[in-house]
């Protein structure tokens, strides 16, 4: 029970930083939920052999239900893999330069 607490309180906490009161769009949301999942599972690797996603749309004021397959799921969280490399290679290259600047001195 402890751990769906520290899960949720988790994943309130990525929301509560990415969300703001603007709308925003279904890939954006997907993107989203990647990144929920990827901070606060705890688990190496996200694979779509251990999660499942599925979208809720409303249509001519019909509500549809896509159970995302494991491809799309993939291609999802190969993008969300892609986007914290480059992230992470972004503050590498600052870091170097801070150091670099630092030495200089």
């Amino acid at each position: 029970m402890l751990e769906l607490i520290d899960f949720l309180q988790a994943a309130v906490s990525v929301l509560k930083q990415e969300l703001n009161e603007t709308p925003i769009s279904l890939t954006a949301a997907e993107d989203l939920a990647i990144k929920v999942l990827a901070k606060t599972l705890d688990m190496t690797k996200l694979t779509s052999e251990k999660i499942e996603m599925s979208t809720l749309t409303r249509v001519n004021n019909e509500t549809k239900i896509k159970i995302l397959s494991n491809a799309e799921v993939d291609k999802l969280i190969a993008k969300y893999e892609k986007i914290q490399a480059e992230e992470e290679a972004i503050k590498k290259e600052k870091l170097a330069q801070q150091q670099a600047q630092q030495q200089q001195k």
